[in-house]
């Protein structure tokens, strides 16, 4: 029986993905359920695994091809002798020879769990993967665990030093970035605006929302607390984070601010009535931007919990492609990373940006005395072709407001 492998639908909003690596060869046993290639779609590398068992009869669209989803990419076969279907426009597919039965198993053998690059580097330096120890979700390797592996292997044998350079390719969702950010700086009229906003009651409610969340809501006083800044969320055993408050901040004044909430769409700005907020998450494949739905119409408990979900699997390379499109408005913080202010770059098609640096203890004047205030710099870069310096200000001047004043945020 032949078996059609197609390009599998990965995402609703998905119409095409790339083929980033095949996992077999042709003429080789595949198992059903066992990894068959890797796909990249948009920001996203995932793997995907045979429908069927057979052998890999022909493949007809090779690596770094962009496919239509459902089109057929291989064909698996029972056997090597079945005539294979010739595809429209295409030659027949070459006869192969099967593989020697040892690279064809009859019974399964069970395969660590890994990501798509931890496997591809494990297969490039001839790591066998079950001496890998796993650090990440569910007992699954990653590719700073094959590094790892590969740093410790390295102590025991030190080679001599060589001139030799490292080169690494633009491939993946490297590629994919730098077409992203190339292409945003190509084409927006973008302008920044930086102000600096005085953090400390947005610090001092953080410390308060930490310490409502290590104890038990048992006590009337308690609960009224819990009550009076989440409704009816829970929110102990959430670890309250800065950017978890600055989504619900930025959500807040975009909703009074909605040109700034758009997207240009070809000749037509789009003023969306949700807020659907991008975070920036630095991972070990590079910048990934998982979408908040709805931020607008969360909690504070809500926003922790589902943030911390989406950055644990954009970290883990779990993330569908449809939890990284539809962005309406990005918020980028590099302050743990020790930045005071940067200019962000907008992620198109997006308006505007907001990118956040540290909080920082600075000597300020605060009702006409010198004191020390926790001071952090907001940076606003927008596309001047949908909305203009004006209410661009006056966005950034009320996320400042709530910034100095969180209170507001429950009236």
């Amino acid at each position: 029986m032949i078996t059609e492998v197609i390009m599998p639908a990965l995402g609703e909003t998905l119409d095409e993905a790339t083929i980033v690596a095949w996992r077999k060869k042709e003429g080789e046993w595949v198992e059903k359920g066992e990894p068959l290639l890797d796909v990249l779609t948009d920001k996203a590398e995932i793997e995907v695994e045979a429908m069927a068992s057979g052998y890999l009869r022909a493949i007809l669209r090779g690596e770094g091809e962009v496919v239509p989803i459902t089109q057929v990419i291989a064909y698996l076969a029972d056997t090597m002798e079945e005539p294979l279907p010739v595809p429209e426009g295409r030659e027949a597919p070459e006869p192969v020879a099967p593989l020697p039965r040892a690279e064809a198993p009859t019974e399964k053998r069970k395969r660590p769990k890994a990501s798509p690059r931890a496997r591809r580097l494990a297969e490039a330096e001839g790591v066998d993967l079950a001496l890998v120890t796993p650090t990440g979700s569910g007992g699954r390797i990653v590719e700073a665990d094959v590094k790892r592996y590969l740093a410790q292997r390295a102590e025991a044998v030190v080679p001599p030093p060589t001139p030799a350079e490292r080169i690494v390719p633009l491939a993946g969702v490297r590629k994919v970035i730098a077409e992203r950010m190339a292409h945003s700086h190509r084409t927006a009229a973008r302008v920044t605006l930086t102000t600096e906003a005085d953090a400390t009651e947005l610090v001092a409610l953080r410390e308060r929302l930490l310490a409502l969340s290590s104890r038990p809501f048992d006590t009337p006083a308690a609960t009224q607390d819990k009550r009076r800044i989440e409704g009816k969320e829970r929110m102990s055993d959430l670890k309250i984070t800065y950017t978890d408050l600055l989504v619900q901040i930025v959500a807040t004044a975009l909703k009074r601010h909605p040109m700034l909430n758009a997207t240009l769409v070809d000749e037509e700005i789009h003023l969306h009535e949700a807020v659907h907020m991008g975070i920036a998450v630095d991972t070990e494949r590079g910048l990934i931007v998982p979408v908040l739905r709805d931020a607008d119409k969360k909690g504070l408990a809500a926003i922790a919990q589902e943030s911390r979900d989406l950055v644990e699997r954009a970290h883990q390379n779990r993330l569908s492609p449809d939890e990284m499109r539809g962005g309406t408005f990005t918020l980028t913080n590099l302050g743990m990373y020790g930045i005071d202010a940067f200019t962000p770059l907008i992620n198109p098609p997006e308006t505007a940006v907001l990118g956040v640096g540290r909080i920082v203890a600075k000597p300020v004047v605060h009702k006409g005395e010198i004191v020390v205030r926790q001071m952090v710099a907001l940076s606003l870069s927008f596309d001047h072709r949908v909305v203009d310096g004006g209410p661009a200000a006056r966005f950034l001047q009320e996320v400042k407001d709530l910034v100095e004043e969180p209170g507001l945020l429950l009236l």
